[in-house]
Parts: structure tokens; sequence; C-alpha cells
């Protein structure tokens, strides 16, 4: 297997690729196997608001996270180019999901998300396969 990508390069990857509203934060990325994953937060609108309304909606603001950890099939490492990636995702489209309770980000769950890998896995060679 080749030399997985560092959470900072993963990080910079999908704010290019995904090209977001907001930036995603390398507390927000985890790197295993292959695969990114990535938390965003939840935002509500918050009514409570005591600014200058401006017509459009409500100020955001967050609340909690999402109940699901977006999958991305992590790109190379650029082989001679340090700093660049080698990546078929060119928009940063996330492959799947899986729930939080699966991740990275719940420390020492490592069966878990050995389980999540490999059904990734297997879902992804198998539509590869297929084209």
């Amino acid at each position: 297997m080749s030399k997985q990508i560092s959470v900072k390069l993963a990080t910079f990857w999908l704010n290019e690729a995904v090209g977001a509203d907001e930036e995603i934060l390398q507390t927000h990325v985890r790197v295993r196997k292959g695969w990114l994953f990535v938390r965003y937060p939840k935002y509500v609108e918050d009514k409570n608001y005591k600014g200058i309304w401006d017509d459009y909606g409500w100020p955001m603001i967050q609340k909690g996270w999402d109940d699901e950890v977006d999958c991305y099939r992590a790109p190379r490492p650029h082989p001679t180019d340090p700093g660049m990636v080698i990546s078929d995702n060119i928009y940063g489209e996330a492959y799947s999901d899986i729930k939080y309770q699966n991740s990275p980000f719940i420390p020492h769950n490592h069966e878990r998300v050995n389980k999540a890998i490999d059904r990734l896995d297997k879902s992804y060679f198998e539509d590869e396969d297929e084209e």
C-alpha cells in the first residue's frame, strides 16, 4: 500500500476540492487506511439574534454536530512533488457516510472503525470493478 497522506495535506485537499462555504479544519478530519473521515458542525437559525437583521434569514449558530461522518477516498501523495496529491475525485464528493459511533472521532474505537472501513472498501472496489 502506498504512503498515507497527512491530516494537514488531506485538509488542504478537501478545502480546495470541496469548496465549502466554511473552511474544513484539521480537527474535523481523520485519515485511516486510505479514507478521509470528515465531521461537520450542525447549524441552526439563531432566532434570538439581537443585531441587525438583513432580511435574508437569521444568522446561523453551531448547535452540536451532524450525526453522520462523511467518507472520502483519500488521495495519494504525489511521488515527486511534496504537498501535492493524486486523486480522481476532482470535485471532492464524499463517497459515502457512516454513523458517528463507527467513526475514528471516538477514541479507542478501532474495532468499529475497521469494520466500517472494510464495508467502505468492499463497496468502493465493487463499484470500481463495474466501471
